[in-house]
């Protein structure tokens, strides 16, 4: 190697544009077949995480996987884009997941399960896998299956008895997904009084319905019906 005069070369490498650190060889060109061993980010494809690694001269680096920290921010600029002061709660801008109120009151009671739930559930989603969860409570169990089956669309299984401590297992299931607005999610817009509780801000929405009625006696009416339906009024339909 030629003597110089100790400093980097500096010029930019040919394959990944990052500059020689040979020492200076003003009279010949840069090593290309060396590979550059500079410090980079490599990030996920939609930019949130990176980890640090070597260039090693690879232009075409593929990116790393994007995880639940992505959907979570991904979900937060939704949100933020959605229910920022510059917008109204119309239900267009973002989809809205309906959660019982007993749900919304156990989530909010519960805030550490809450978020372990959140978490674990998207992690099946995300990486098609199982989690599993240990002596929790019947209560807790209730609130658990709720969120599997009705909004995560997961599937799960519970094993053990009265005798031994309880093991429920949550699985992935094809056509799964990660709610678009989650329970914690709701409960901060509620605390911020964005969102009601009781969702008398949406109730005035139309949609379409079927509601089965099982035992009619023979001879009942249609204004029998329609008296027995009143009990539902401004719950299943205004």
């Amino acid at each position: 190697m030629e003597k110089g005069c100790g400093a980097h070369c500096g010029k930019p490498l040919k394959y990944c544009k990052h500059r020689c650190q040979e020492s200076c060889h003003p009279s010949r060109d840069c090593e290309v077949d060396t590979p550059c061993e500079a410090e980079i980010r490599n990030y996920c494809k939609c930019g949130v995480r990176f980890v640090h690694t070597i260039c090693k001269s690879i232009p075409d680096r593929e990116p790393i996987e994007c995880n639940s920290e992505c959907w979570k921010k991904q979900r937060e600029m939704k949100l933020a884009m959605a229910f920022g002061p510059s917008n109204s709660l119309t239900g267009e801008q973002v989809k809205l997941e309906y959660y019982p109120e007993e749900v919304l009151e156990f989530g909010r009671e519960n805030p550490k399960f809450l978020a372990k739930c959140e978490k674990h559930l998207t992690d099946v989603v995300l990486e098609k896998t199982t989690r599993s969860f240990t002596g929790i409570t019947s209560a807790k169990r209730a609130f658990l299956s709720t969120l599997v089956f009705e909004n995560f669309k997961l599937d799960m299984c519970t094993y053990g008895n009265k005798n031994s401590k309880t093991v429920t297992d949550v699985f992935w299931n094809e056509g799964c997904k990660v709610p678009e607005i989650l329970v914690s999610e709701v409960i901060k817009l509620i605390e911020r009084g964005i969102m009601s509780v009781n969702n008398d801000d949406t109730r005035d929405q139309i949609f379409e319905a079927t509601l089965y009625i099982t035992n009619v006696t023979k001879g009942t009416s249609i204004d029998d019906l329609k008296k027995f339906l009143m009990n539902f009024r401004n719950e299943m339909y205004t």
